[in-house]
Formats: C-alpha cells, sequence, structure tokens
C-alpha cells in the first residue's frame, strides 16, 4: 500500500462519512432536514419556473432515501423512527417505540 493508496482511502472515506451519515447527532439531523427543505424548493421551482427541477427532486429524495435508511433508526434495535420524532429527540428526552431504550442525540461528532 503506497502513500497515494492511503490518503485516497482516507479521503474518499471522509466524504462518505460527510455525505451519508451513521451516526445519530444533531449536526445529522438538521442536514436530512436540510435536504428535506431543498426537496420542497425544488418542488416549487419545478412548478413554477421549469420542469428540469424534477431532476433535483429527483436527487435529493434518493439522497433523503439512502439517509433514512443509515441513520433514521434506533441505534439499538434499528426500528425506524421518522425525521419530526427525531428532530424532537434533540431537546427531549424520547424513547424507542419499538424496544422502549432512550435515544440520545449526540451534540456534535467532531
Amino acid at each position: 500500500m503506497n502513500l497515494h493508496s492511503i490518503f485516497h482511502s482516507s479521503f474518499v472515506l471522509k466524504w462518505k462519512e460527510r455525505l451519508f451519515p451513521t451516526k445519530l447527532t444533531k449536526r445529522n439531523l438538521y442536514f436530512a432536514e436540510g435536504i428535506v427543505c431543498l426537496i420542497g424548493v425544488s418542488m416549487f421551482l419545478a412548478l413554477l419556473i421549469s420542469l428540469w427541477f424534477l431532476i433535483a427532486v429527483f436527487f435529493f429524495v434518493v439522497w433523503f432515501m439512502i439517509l433514512n435508511a443509515r441513520l433514521l433508526h434506533c441505534p439499538k434495535c434499528h426500528a425506524g423512527e421518522n425525521l419530526n420524532r427525531l428532530m424532537y429527540a434533540v431537546n427531549h428526552p424520547f424513547y424507542c417505540r419499538n424496544c422502549g431504550a432512550r435515544i440520545v442525540i449526540e451534540k456534535e461528532s467532531d
């Protein structure tokens, strides 16, 4: 393994983790909420200006589906939770509907 492959693999893993996070942190939940807002804005622009914005809607929906599969679940039993309930859990005590374990949202990942 040479220096280039080590740098490249760490660089790719770093950006892969940023674009498709796996930890349940406050920043990642706000990131997912921002993608939902981008979906809404793109849909509005597609209806108002041009249908070319539907390409952006498709891109953002696929991105959110990947984040939903990797991020929005209970860390213990991996039961799915919706984004609104997890956003509520940022500032309030919150328990999983399936297993009853407390879901703790980390403040920052770095």
